[in-house]
């Protein structure tokens, strides 16, 4: 038995560590193994250990790999006893803890498995896997997602500091499944401003062409189809996301943005925001945008929570497309299954809320069904909680960004595969392996995202190459895969400014905060982009640091208040609203003294317009009535009348008058068809 151990030590040190303390069962019983093995399978994960068989010795002939899983170790040591079956390369023994599982969930990635007999936590570990490697291998789009998005995040609010904000409230969780019908859409209506509407995803879409008020939206995806989105007209309610969502859904959304922590499994996520001056956290945000929304309204406080839309499955009333099966009598997928158990232990973990879900989509445990779930609702109206923004170091991001793009290791890895084709001595080999593996360790790309993508695809790279390759090819075919996958995940165009700018050109636009330096070295410009458009605050320096100008922009119009200094104080003030005046405008002299005051509303003239000289006397005021027709008053500088022109109605009467007051000359006209005519 001592030579089955060291085989047991060499497959798996930390069981065999487990087995030291271990005596085996003397009255233990192998059964005997009956599944049946469909012909393509590659790995059979059988529950607890068995006896040798025909059909598993036929399996492993024709090179299928076993793995029992067995979590009484007494049974393991009995197996290691009585069966050779250890012996053989393609089998290995594994305990059911999370540690193994998840080890074992890696290694067999992509393998055609079967799981024979009971292992939940087994099928959870392997959907859960295959999730997150699929996520990797969506990185060309969530790399370049994660950084524009955070360059992008001049309205960043951090939702960790919501927590519980809703506390005793009921959610509404709205994905777009079938059971988010007409019926359903009515009862949401009754409740708008009691009960939080939570839209996920392409819940959005549906509830927005239903004509149902959005409380929040919730998105994760980091590449949608974006057309049905360009189409929501009321696409300001405030968004819960990552930063791993989709950029060009990110800025077509107009509301309030709120930061639900950094995306699960990636490390360059938590590294940006860390960078930019925000301690990253996390939420478990599941499977999807459903599961995303269903942890946030936990998250907020809610103690009652409706989801409608998270049906996890279609009815049976078609055939079935490939990767689809029927669970509970529903079509599903094993995405959406895999929902359907994440949601399970979701609910399982938090007795103090109550679930409930209209009867129809895949059984949940633990979930009321009640297509009358409005009845418990209670009608106490909302109190929207108040939003506090946190700012990002916009300067120590724009240098993490642009080492991240830096081209040195996309060059090496050229120069390192160009001298192969050349041909090297063995020793020539190994100087330029030691070389090229300091540029992978230094390369901010590889070690935030390509590392782990290489630790997913290695296995199943060298199984399509060879079934034992040596060193030379193993780091071949990494340097291979290095530099095809930077150069899809690298965003091209990308750049630090140079010179007197200090800041970050992104995919070929200005983005972030910009500063411009004089020649001597101080910071004159401070400027925010969004998409190489002008957006946030813009401040102007004299050389002595103080301030010069502030000015606000939205999407590259002016938006917001503004303000003008001279070197003696303010020359001018007000605010714009999306490029158009708006509120009241102000012009000062050198010395302080006002010159000019006047009112808008959204760009029109309105109220009263006054204009003083460098004494302060008054020597013009124009009440607006309308943008063309308003009254008029003109003064000479020892405040005596020189001109009005009055309406009465649609009468209007214009008067002039002499250097003394008297006047001199009158006329008449009225409004008519937007425009003044003369008598």
């Amino acid at each position: 038995m001592d030579h089955r151990l060291q085989i047991l030590l060499r497959k798996n040190p930390l069981l065999s560590f487990q087995l030291c303390s271990v005596k085996a069962d003397e009255l233990g019983v192998l059964e005997p193994f009956q599944g049946k093995i469909k012909s393509d399978t590659e790995v059979i994960f059988i529950e607890g250990v068995h006896e040798s068989s025909d059909d598993i010795r036929a399996f492993l002939e024709r090179g299928g790999e076993v793995v029992f899983v067995e979590n009484d170790l007494s049974m393991i040591q009995f197996f290691i006893q009585e069966s050779n079956l250890i012996e053989h390369d393609l089998v290995e023994v594994v305990s059911s803890s999370d540690e193994e599982l998840k080890k074992i969930a890696w290694k067999y990635l992509y393998r055609k498995k079967e799981i024979m007999g009971h292992l939940p936590l087994l099928k959870r570990w392997i959907d859960g896997v295959h999730m997150v490697a699929s996520d990797l291998m969506q990185s060309r789009k969530v790399v370049r997602n994660l950084q524009a998005n955070i360059l992008r995040s001049h309205e960043f609010i951090n939702g960790n500091g919501l927590k519980g904000v809703y506390r005793g409230k009921t959610a509404i969780v709205c994905g777009s499944g079938p059971s988010l019908n007409e019926e359903a859409l009515n009862q949401i209506r009754q409740v708008e401003g009691f009960a939080l509407v939570i839209a996920a995803g392409s819940g959005m879409l549906k509830l927005e062409r239903a004509g149902v008020r959005i409380d929040y939206g919730v998105y994760v995806d980091p590449e949608p189809e974006l057309e049905p989105y360009r189409k929501i007209a009321s696409f300001d309610f405030p968004l819960f996301y990552q930063n791993r969502m989709c950029e060009n859904l990110f800025s077509l959304h107009k509301g309030k943005k709120i930061w639900m922590g950094a995306s699960d499994g990636w490390k360059l996520d938590d590294e940006l925001m860390r960078v930019a001056g925000i301690e990253p956290w996390q939420i478990d945000s599941g499977w999807n945008a459903g599961t995303f929304a269903l942890s946030i309204a936990a998250f907020l406080g809610c103690t009652k929570i409706v989801f409608i839309g998270l049906d996890n499955g279609m009815p049976n009333n078609r055939e079935l497309c490939e990767g689809e099966f029927l669970l509970d009598g529903l079509i599903t997928r094993r995405d959406l299954a895999g929902g359907r158990d994440w949601i399970e232990e979701f609910v399982k973990e938090r007795s103090e809320i109550e679930f409930l879900m209209p009867k129809q989509g895949l059984f949940i445990d633990g979930v009321k069904r009640d297509n009358h779930w409005i009845s418990s609702i209670h009608l106490i109206p909302l109190v929207s909680p108040q939003f506090s923004q946190e700012e990002l170091n916009f300067s120590r991001l724009a240098q993490f960004i642009g080492e991240i793009n830096s081209s040195a290791l996309e060059e090496a890895l050229e120069s390192f595969l160009d001298s192969l084709r050349e041909g090297v001595d063995s020793l020539g080999f190994e100087r330029e392996k030691v070389l090229l593996e300091v540029e992978l360790e230094e390369s901010l790309l590889y070690g935030y995202v390509i590392k782990s993508l290489w630790e997913v695809m290695a296995p199943l790279f060298y199984r399509e190459e060879e079934t034992n390759p040596d060193d030379v090819k193993k780091f071949i075919a990494k340097a291979t895969f290095v530099l095809s996958t930077l150069k899809e995940v690298k965003c091209p165009d990308t750049f630090l400014l140079t010179e007197l700018s200090q800041g970050i050109c992104f995919c070929g636009m200005l983005e972030g905060e910009v500063r411009r330096n004089t020649a001597s070295g101080t910071v004159c410009e401070v400027e925010h982009y969004r998409r190489g458009r002008r957006h946030g605050k813009w401040v102007s320096l004299f050389e002595n640091g103080d301030l010069k100008g502030e000015v606000h922009y939205k999407e590259g119009v002016l938006h917001g208040s503004f303000i003008l200094w001279g070197d003696r104080g303010i020359k001018r003030e007000g605010r714009y609203w999306l490029g158009k005046r708006d509120g009241r405008h102000r012009l000062y002299d050198r010395n302080g003294g006002l010159l000019c005051e006047m009112v808008y509303d959204k760009g029109l003239p309105i109220s009263e317009h006054v204009t003083y000289n460098s004494y302060g006397m008054l020597i013009e005021k124009v009440v607006y009535q309308t943008e063309k027709k308003f009254d008029r008053y003109c003064f000479n500088d020892q405040g005596k009348p020189i001109y009005s022109g009055v309406f009465k109605g649609d009468q209007f009467e214009e008067t002039h008058f002499d250097l003394a007051g008297k006047m001199i000359q009158v006329r008449k006209g009225q409004w008519m068809e937007e425009k003044l005519v003369w008598d």
